[in-house]
Order: structure tokens, then C-alpha cells, then sequence
């Protein structure tokens, strides 16, 4: 069953602001890069989705993604600059 989940980090909070895609036409360099790396690493053999039990505002289930070396996906994304650490403040300015 395909299912549409939201990252999670390792402290619990849902803090890895990639937003809501924006529309095709303006889609950024870096959001397809971001695309393609999380499609990349949840290629992964031995990648892990670990459920929360808790779910977003939009009713998305809330997982973390792990690698098999321990690693989630979000920490990775961060690293390579394709995301940002999200906070309570943040607001996205997709246009």
C-alpha cells in the first residue's frame, strides 16, 4: 500500500523543513536534487521506515528513515544542505 509519510528526527519533533513541493514551474535546483537523494537512499537495501504512532496536521503518518549504518535520511539531506533543520518559527517562501 503506497502511503504519503513525513520525516521525523531523531529528537522526536518533526524538524526537517522541505515543505510541500512547489509547483513544477518553479521547482528549484535544489528540490529536485533533494528529490532525487531521498529516492537514492530509500533505494537503499536495508533502509528502515520506523513509525512514531504519531501523525502531521495533514494526517501524514510521522517515520524516521534509517539507513542500515544508523543514519536517517533527514540527517543526511541536512548535511548535504538539501534540507534545513525545521523550527516552530519557520516559514517556507516557495515563489
Amino acid at each position: 500500500m503506497k502511503s504519503n509519510l513525513r520525516l521525523f528526527w531523531i529528537s522526536g519533533k518533526p524538524n526537517l523543513a522541505t515543505g510541500l513541493p512547489p509547483p513544477p514551474r518553479i521547482a528549484s535546483k535544489r528540490a529536485k536534487a533533494a528529490k532525487a537523494r531521498t529516492e537514492m537512499l530509500l533505494a537503499t537495501e536495508g533502509v528502515r521506515v520506523i513509525d512514531s504512532g504519531e501523525v502531521d496536521r495533514f494526517d501524514r503518518p510521522l517515520v524516521w528513515v534509517k539507513l542500515p549504518d544508523g543514519r536517517t535520511i533527514g540527517s543526511i539531506l541536512i548535511s548535504e544542505k538539501l534540507a534545513r533543520r525545521w523550527t516552530p518559527d519557520y516559514r517556507a517562501d516557495w515563489c
